[in-house]
């Protein structure tokens, strides 16, 4: 008899865990809610999205960048898409004294290196990317992903002076005089 209701209380776990299992499906990078914001920011977001990671209830979407750019106040990077080609340049604002953790060891963003494949994290919820910090006890801190400000329309300098003017004025002098 113990043995049944033994039975029969393992059967009910296991269906029950089952069933808790089908109406919470693990989330992905296809079923992912991505905010109207984050798609609005960053539309392929879905395509170069690699795994979707939950940390303190808030879903996170793991991605690689190619690191475009680096200054003092902010980071360019590329977000790699599955074909091996990169997503259009985005802008995230960086503090100079936040380290990071680059392959395994920490580092400043201004030790990073052109061209290098980082890992990023972009929340689910809003347009916030993450660099993952380099001690695990570093709090994680979102930071805006923006656009690239469109570069200004190039102006030719203006090196040359008068002088060209001046020898035209002399040539015209010249043939004037000739021709009196």
């Amino acid at each position: 008899m113990r043995a049944s209701l033994l039975c029969t209380y393992f059967c009910a776990a296991a269906c029950l865990t089952h069933v808790a299992m089908d109406q919470n499906p693990a989330v992905n990078c296809q079923n992912a809610k991505f905010s109207g914001e984050v798609m609005e920011r960053f539309p392929r977001v879905r395509e170069a999205c690699l795994d979707v990671l939950d940390r303190d209830s808030q879903y996170y979407a793991v991605f690689k960048a190619k690191l475009v750019r680096v200054s003092s106040s902010n980071v360019r990077i590329e977000p790699k898409l599955p074909d091996g080609t990169y997503a259009e340049v985005r802008q995230v604002k960086v503090s100079p004294k936040r380290r990071v953790l680059v392959d395994g060891r920490p580092v400043s963003f201004d030790e990073l290196a052109l061209g290098q494949e980082l890992t990023v994290y972009i929340e689910v919820r809003a347009p916030m990317v993450v660099f993952p910090p380099a001690e695990k006890a570093d709090a994680w801190q979102p930071v805006a992903l923006e656009e690239v400000p469109p570069p200004a329309a190039p102006r030719m300098p203006s090196t040359a002076g008068p002088a060209p003017w001046i020898g035209v004025g002399a040539v015209a002098l010249l043939c004037l005089a000739a021709l009196l």
